[in-house]
């Protein structure tokens, strides 16, 4: 029986060419500092991330615990979301170790704001700790893999600026943040005076994280790290790990969020289990088994005996996670196994209350739309969509149906093997929130994230570039253009901004 491992991203195997670099690595001792394998991969990441210097660790919760402990004094204050894997997942490491009160928040899907961290920094009475420094996470793992807003994070920094605060940034998943918004690691990282990321999640490697900041702050770090009990010695055999994922796995991240997605979407299609497809926007998909009545661990062991392992993530969830080591048809497969468990739904609301199941479909025909993807979007903007969509649980392709066409294309849906989900449609003054609900079925969270901006009364070429960039690059060639004005902008921004893209 073939294991479709879904419990972690920590879970994959090197591949046969990361064990042929890691056999081939050339090694020193990287306590006295002479490992050339280490000094390349440090000098990599800390471009990657745009800070002078970075630093190899054995494992995340080393690496953040490191930089809690370089960044304040013991009898301070940290503050952090209270589903953070530091306050959750780390032993109490911030008060064993640095002497930190961690004072959780409740963030919005994991993410804190700049005001909401305002209003919880400590006055200067004498009684109170000093409020030190600030602990974010991107991409949330307990908030279902959920990616953190760029522009609130420079907010924070701008607080922090003013307040004196320092800020450390959880980016376990950072590599998935960047591969799902097209954002780079720099960018994410340049509000942070230190930034942990794990090379042992999506990217492949059998073990290792990187601590990056600027040289003071890593030259502290480096000490820090022999105190915990972190120096190693000929380690340039996992740096070397770290150097092929770099150039093999880093790209190929977002094949693991596509796979979410379908899985997401599949699982929605199950009576009985609830997913926030909104909150699938990398590669973890967190579902709710409440409505269905049946209990976690026996749910977990059925699913165990059946070749899917996945692991309880609270008293009525799953968490089921995408990486390297499982294919597209390894998601079908699993999605086969659920519903040996879960009855299937024709059409299904999917995660959205009040959505009809109709009974009977009705006189429409299908064609594809997302080769037309601006149109659509004008088409919401406008105010003038009068058709509905389903989207494809097997595919993910998405149909449009509308009302001028004749009985064979219907029976092209209608006759369909594949199921499909009948999109939420919901009128609005402007027609861009029915635009946002139907992203948010797509459990796109930065495309939703960049739409809303684009909503103030903008024209056609800042919506095309906004999607432009939400989209991964396997999909970009979806766009077409209503009009030579619109391409010849498209062109140009592209060319301004040093977008390499190949337009139809």
């Amino acid at each position: 029986m073939k294991i479709i491992d879904l419990r972690s991203d920590t879970v994959t195997r090197p591949s046969i060419g990361m064990r042929k670099a890691m056999y081939e690595a050339e090694v020193g001792d990287d306590v006295f500092g002479d490992d050339p394998t280490v000094q390349t991969l440090e000098a990599q990441v800390a471009e990657l991330f745009g800070k002078e210097a970075s630093l190899f660790v054995p494992s995340g919760t080393m690496g953040n615990q490191i930089s809690l402990k370089v960044l304040s004094n013991p009898g301070e204050e940290l503050l952090l979301d209270e589903n953070s894997h530091i306050f959750n997942y780390e032993v109490g490491a911030p008060a064993a170790l640095s002497g930190l009160l961690a004072h959780p928040l409740n963030g919005e899907r994991g993410h804190l704001t700049a005001r909401q961290i305002e209003a919880h920094i400590r006055g200067s009475d004498l009684h109170l700790p000093l409020t030190r420094v600030v602990a974010l996470e991107n991409t949330h793992n307990r908030a279902g893999g959920t990616v953190a807003s760029l522009e609130e994070f420079k907010r924070v920094k701008q607080l922090a600026v003013t307040r004196q605060l320092k800020l450390h940034l959880d980016g376990a998943r950072l590599w998935n943040a960047s591969a799902a918004t097209g954002i780079p690691l720099a960018d994410w990282a340049a509000p942070f005076d230190t930034v942990m990321s794990c090379l042992s999640k999506g990217l492949g490697c059998p073990i290792g994280s990187m601590v990056v900041g600027g040289k003071e702050i890593i030259a502290k770090a480096r000490k820090v790290r022999k105190l915990f009990g972190g120096g190693m010695r000929q380690v340039g055999i996992l740096a070397a790990a770290g150097l092929y994922a770099l150039e093999h796995n880093f790209s190929r991240l977002v094949e693991d969020h596509a796979n979410a997605r379908q899985l997401a979407a599949g699982l929605a299609n199950l009576r009985g289990v609830r997913v926030d497809l909104d909150s699938v926007q990398t590669n973890i998909v967190v579902f709710d088994l409440q409505s269905s009545g049946k209990p976690i661990p026996e749910v977990v062991v059925r699913l165990k005996e059946d070749g899917v392992w996945v692991v309880p993530f609270g008293p009525t969830r799953i968490r089921a996670v995408c990486h390297l080591d499982v294919s597209r048809e390894d998601v079908d497969i699993a999605l086969g196994v659920f519903q040996r468990h879960f009855e299937p739904v024709r059409v299904p609301a999917a995660s959205f209350s009040g959505t009809p199941e109709p009974e009977k479909p009705p006189p429409y025909a299908a064609r594809r739309v997302r080769a037309d993807l601006p149109e659509l979007i004008n088409s919401f903007a406008d105010g003038r969509l009068e058709n509905e969509y389903y989207l494809s649980l097997r595919t993910g392709q998405i149909r449009l149906l509308n009302d001028q066409s004749g009985e064979k294309e219907r029976e092209e849906i209608y006759l369909s093997e594949n199921d499909y989900v009948l999109l939420p449609k919901k009128r609005s003054r402007d027609g861009y929130q029915d635009l946002l609900d139907f992203i948010e079925v797509l459990g796109d969270g930065s495309l939703r994230e960049k739409l809303a901006v684009a909503v103030q009364g903008q024209g056609a070429f800042r919506r095309f570039k906004d999607v432009l960039l939400a989209y991964p690059e396997d999909r970009r060639k979806w766009f077409t253009f209503s009009n030579e004005r619109d391409e010849n902008r498209i062109r140009e921004w592209l060319e301004e901004n040093q977008i390499a893209l190949e337009l139809p």
